[in-house]
């Protein structure tokens, strides 16, 4: 009776030193929950691997069970993982680790197993077929690695399945029409891949799936009419692939919760009776070629949050087209075909945050009770044809973070009640009708970067109220009535702001020759005729610089190419710029670019702190002594790129010198210091804790510096789109280490873990916190990857952070 018992555990001990094996053949961290995992020393207890090690569940007969080790830091490969031992395994889950290599073939000798996760690591090659001979699974989770290859048709002959991610990896080929055999099914993930062809109509026989998501995709073809048979569904995501044809109207009567169909080449109306089961939450359509009037049975679907019909060829009376929405938070129906008036009924909807019916064909009254939707944030309804007033009552809006309602017909002033916007960046009321003075009041909106009033019928003085717009990046008040002197407030805004007085009844120019004679050495005037002279003489300057240029380039093609100084070049530029700084002024600045003045170098430049007279300091990145084309080249590029990019987190280009001694930009000049300098202060770089790196807005460099650029530039010279994605992965990898990657020992993918590359002078991350840098350092390895085509596109980076981070 008692003589199986020497041979249970016998076998227990063999399960436990198998895993011993195992682990010798990782890296694993000092601080690891394995440290648990002792050498068992002659006649063990076969309980002792059961009881006190981390992740181990055992039977009732001391037969490993269970094996749960994710997030745990583990770095290496499967190569030795004891597969023939653990007969009894029902549940593995490897997720969120390091672990590299292929999927061994000996995985389906886990002949047991109900539970398969080794999601978030890097595992690489094809999915082996010979995992279908675990028959017993119920859940298969491999997103998130680096499989390739086709989703093998055997997967189909798995009927425990219940839930299957193969998400998040570069799987290609077509969607196996057996998995249309797997009854049982309830999830199926297979977005962010490069999956084509068709959806099998076979899809269709998953009676029992709730979530399809297929997003993120190559998928081509018509949705097919049998997903209106998959009775249980609840979230249907098909987003950015390229299907066409018209929406399975099959799919309006199914109970679905979210449905996103964006960025397709559908055509024809939306499903007449969506919203059937009354649960829809979130819809989005944009991006399609949608036609006809927005389905009835949205008009009563008080579930509706998020509701995204823009970029689409949709019409109707917008009067009648929408019903009560109490939950409603986002709203974009713009660049359709909308007409009719408002209803009152959407200041009903107290959870709006977010409306945009810009670029339709509405008309009438901006209705007063807009003012009752006060968690009201971004509010557009440009490009319509309102009528009327600006409502006060909109002065109620104490959160709005911006609002558009320009080239409208709107009359009457600018209310007053606008000074209760503190929090606004952006105010747009261009193209308008509106009259009388620009309100005194506008000065209280310190959170200004944009303040559009041009081709209105406002008169009067420009209020002195406006220096206290210091976060001030583009100020726009031309083709009005304006009178009077330009202000001395205008000196007080931010040095590099986009100011265009054009087409007023303004004195500046008179102003600022009379008292130039009385005060020749007061920069202030200069800028003041720039100010009005800019807009005149701008077009003609780029006139010249664009001939300049374009001649260069015929003479490039038929001579070899000479460094710019050579050719005599010596031209200077200045972009939204006071005109006041010159070649001079910034050599006398710097001490002819004395090494003293210098507080940074680049692949290709020098930066140098110019202190032009008291609270007025630049940075002027001046271009290397070499003469080298590459160069040169890098200084224009630079310079185009800086002139069309707009962004609060980007250095502001001031202006740029090209000379025979020298050659530089002007930039504005970061008294903090740049991310990169707080990064790499031990003090500074505490306070900026996981959850601030995490905030993708703080993810900005320069583009075109050494360090940053991707290694195929140094042998191409040939820029493209996924350059900017592998540079992007530099300056993100840099924020969660804190300090450049050029000194890591190398970019692989199995040395990119939060283990090697996390920032030790900040505490670990919390759980929720961990995850997150783990799922942006799964999306980093493959920015880094040395081979450009495995880069995803930044469209793709851009969607799945929003996904996994917001």
């Amino acid at each position: 009776m008692l003589s199986p018992i020497p041979n249970l555990a016998s076998t227990s001990l063999e399960e436990a030193n198998g895993l011993l094996k195992w682990k010798a053949s990782l890296e694993i961290p000092n601080n690891s929950l394995l440290s648990s995992w002792l050498p068992l020393p002659l006649n063990s207890n076969a309980s002792i691997p059961c009881t006190s090690w981390f992740g181990v569940v055992c039977n009732a007969n001391w037969r490993i069970q269970r094996l749960s080790l994710s997030s745990s830091g583990l770095k290496g490969t499967l190569h030795q993982f004891s597969f023939s031992l653990l007969h009894n395994l029902t549940h593995l889950d490897l997720s969120v680790n390091n672990f590299t290599g292929p999927i061994p073939l000996e995985i389906q000798l886990l002949s047991k197993l109900v539970y398969l996760n080794i999601s978030l690591n890097n595992f690489c090659g094809v999915i082996p077929r010979e995992i279908a001979n675990i028959r017993q699974l119920t859940d298969l989770d491999l997103s998130k690695n680096n499989l390739t290859g086709s989703i093998p048709q055997e997967i189909g002959t798995m009927v425990s399945l219940k839930g299957i991610s193969l998400a998040l990896n570069h799987l290609s080929g077509l969607i196996p029409s057996s998995l249309g055999d797997l009854t049982s099914l309830n999830i199926l993930y297979l977005f962010y891949n490069k999956l084509s062809g068709h959806i099998p109509n076979e899809l269709g026989n998953l009676k029992s799936l709730t979530d399809l998501e297929l997003s993120l995709n190559q998928l081509s073809g018509s949705i097919p009419s049998s997903l209106a048979n998959l009775i249980n569904l609840q979230r249907l995501f098909l987003g950015a692939n390229t299907f066409s044809g018209s929406i399975p109207q099959g799919l309006g009567r199914l109970d679905l919760i979210k449905l996103e169909l964006d960025d397709n080449q559908l055509s024809g109306n939306l499903p007449d009776d969506l919203c059937h089961g009354g649960m829809l939450q979130k819809l989005t359509v944009s991006g399609n070629q949608l036609t006809g009037p927005i389905p009835r049975g949205l008009l009563n679907c008080p579930s509706l949050i998020r509701v995204r019909f823009d970029h689409n060829q949709l019409s109707g009376n917008i009067s009648n087209s929408f019903g009560f929405y109490p939950s409603l938070a986002y709203l974009d129906i713009s660049h359709n075909h909308f007409h009719g008036e408002l209803s009152q009924n959407w200041s009903k909807c107290k959870n709006l945050t977010v409306l945009n019916m810009g670029y339709n064909n509405i008309s009438g009254y901006i209705p007063r009770e807009f003012g009752s939707s006060t968690q009201l944030q971004k509010l557009n309804l440009s490009s319509n044809h309102f009528i009327g007033i600006i409502p006060p009552e909109l002065g109620s809006l104490h959160d709005l973070l911006a609002i558009d309602l320009s080239s409208n017909r709107l009359n009457g002033s600018i209310p007053r009640s606008v000074g209760n916007w503190t929090h606004i960046y952006n105010l747009n009321l261009r193209n308008n009708k509106l009259i009388h003075k620009i309100p005194s009041e506008i000065g209280k909106l310190v959170q200004l970067t944009e303040l559009d009033l041009s081709q209105n019928l406002l008169k009067e003085e420009i209020p002195s109220e406006v220096q206290s717009l210091q976060s001030l990046q583009k100020l726009n008040l031309s083709h009005n009535r304006l009178s009077g002197s330009i202000p001395d407030s205008i000196k007080s805004l931010p040095r590099g702001t986009d100011i265009d007085l054009s087409y007023n009844e303004l004195t500046g120019l008179k102003f600022c020759a009379s008292q130039i004679s009385k005060k020749k050495n007061d920069p202030f005037h200069h800028q003041l005729i720039l100010v009005i002279m800019l807009p005149l003489i701008g077009a003609i300057l780029l006139g010249f610089f664009m001939c300049g240029l374009i001649a260069y380039r015929k003479r490039k093609r038929h001579s070899p190419q000479k460094p710019l100084d050579k050719e005599g070049g010596d031209y200077f530029s200045i972009t939204s710029f006071d005109g006041g700084v010159a070649y001079d002024d910034i050599l006398k600045a710097t001490n002819d670019f004395d090494e003293a003045y210098s507080i940074g170098t680049g692949g290709y430049g020098t930066v140098y702190k110019a202190e032009l007279q008291p609270n007025n300091v630049l940075a002027v990145k001046k271009l290397h002594s070499s003469s080298e084309n590459v160069d040169h080249n890098g200084f224009l590029n630079e310079i185009r790129a800086l002139t069309n990019i707009r962004h609060r987190n980007i250095v502001k280009l001031y202006g740029y010198c090209s000379h025979v001694r020298h050659s530089f930009l002007i930039y504005e000049y970061l008294e903090n210091g740049s991310l990169g300098s707080i990064l790499r202060s031990d003090v500074l770089a505490k306070e900026l804790d996981w959850l601030k790196r995490l905030d993708s807005s703080n993810w900005t460099t320069i583009a075109g510096t050494y360090g940053y650029i991707a290694p195929e530039l140094a042998y191409t010279m040939v820029a493209t789109e996924k350059c900017d994605v592998f540079s992007f992965g530099i300056v993100a990898l840099e924020v969660i280490m804190g300090k450049h990657p050029g000194e890591l020992p190398t970019l692989s993918a199995d040395y990119l873990v939060l283990e090697n590359v996390g920032d030790s002078r900040i505490p670990l991350p919390l759980p929720q916190a961990e995850k997150q840098v783990k799922l942006v350092l799964s999306l980093l390895r493959a920015c880094l990857n040395s081979n450009p085509n495995g880069r995803p596109t930044m469209r793709q980076v851009s969607n799945l952070l929003m996904k996994d981070l917001l």
